[in-house]
């Protein structure tokens, strides 16, 4: 009961807020609907019902902000969203919006306001299915396929692809072999990047993270991508009781993982399956872990 409560204050926290800070036309729920899945559901395919909310490409931007802000909270199942993004997307080409690089700035790139692969591959999946669409631009239809191959390598849900490691000793083992916490943080870095420094900064100050790598609920692999050298050369950020390595399959050569960003930021659970990825910022990870600083 008490989750319920949660997930229905939630809901209405969105929605007002939307309600509140947007000039799209938002659809009324229907009397007696309480359940939260079903209320984020219908707000998500009758955003449409109304034109204002496509006739011109500012409208439609708001529109697809106030349409992630419903899917992002996580509220309406999976298939209710992909209906929705199917609705938006005929309903869009109709309209002669292009709603596709709309729903791309949104949630495609890490700056985006709701980057997250999973709400992009919706309308990947949504334009394939439209040859009008993929006929009128060249090239599209190739794009779009190498993006969703991107988007499905090591997703979450799915095992993470392994890859040879070297360790500061000169032992090369499969990485996965080094997965052997409950909670296992895989950070692909270069040390060139700067964002990557700050990130192993802020990882390696944290007292929480710290914590529950001593406790061994948590274990943090860093890996050198594309790397030149023994990990032992390098010197970066890190902390006590992490394992700091190599690679020696060749990460981006093979295009064993996607990486959108730097670092590229997993998180993997003992039975190498991928609990989350692509995580930005400092506090995305603490948050992704369960931990709080």
């Amino acid at each position: 009961m008490k989750l319920y409560r949660l997930i229905a204050a939630l809901f209405l926290a969105v929605f007002s807020s939307i309600q509140a800070d947007s000039d799209t036309r938002l659809p009324k729920l229907p009397d007696g609907m309480t359940a939260p899945h079903e209320r984020a559901a219908y707000i998500l395919l009758h955003i449409w019902d109304f034109p204002e909310n496509l006739s011109t490409p500012e409208k439609a931007e708001q529109a697809i902000s106030d349409f992630l802000s419903v899917a992002d909270a996580d509220i309406a199942s999976q298939d209710a969203y992909t209906t929705a993004v199917d609705t938006l997307m005929a309903k869009a080409n109709a309209a002669g919006i292009d709603i596709l690089t709309i729903a791309a700035k949104y949630t495609s790139y890490p700056d985006a306001p709701f980057f997250d692969d999973e709400l992009y591959l919706p309308f990947i999946d949504a334009a394939l299915a439209t040859p009008t669409l993929l006929e009128s631009t060249p090239g599209l239809k190739d794009r779009l396929q190498y993006d969703r191959a991107c988007i499905l390598k090591n997703r979450i849900g799915t095992k993470a692809a392994s890859f040879t490691v070297e360790l500061p000793s000169g032992e090369k083992t499969p990485v996965d072999s080094l997965f052997k916490s409950p909670l296992n943080l895989l950070v692909l870095f270069d040390p060139d990047c700067d964002h990557c420094r700050d990130m192993l900064a802020g990882l390696s100050a944290s007292t929480s993270l710290a914590q529950a790598v001593d406790n061994k609920s948590i274990s943090v692999t860093t890996v050198w991508i594309d790397a030149l050298d023994s990990p032992g050369t390098l010197s970066i950020p890190t902390a006590e009781g992490w394992n700091v390595v190599s690679d020696r399959t060749g990460i981006m050569d093979n295009e064993l993982y996607e990486l959108p960003v730097m670092p590229s930021v997993y998180v993997i659970d003992n039975n190498g399956v991928v609990v989350n990825k692509n995580l930005v910022k400092f506090s995305t990870v603490i948050s992704a872990l369960g931990l709080s600083e």
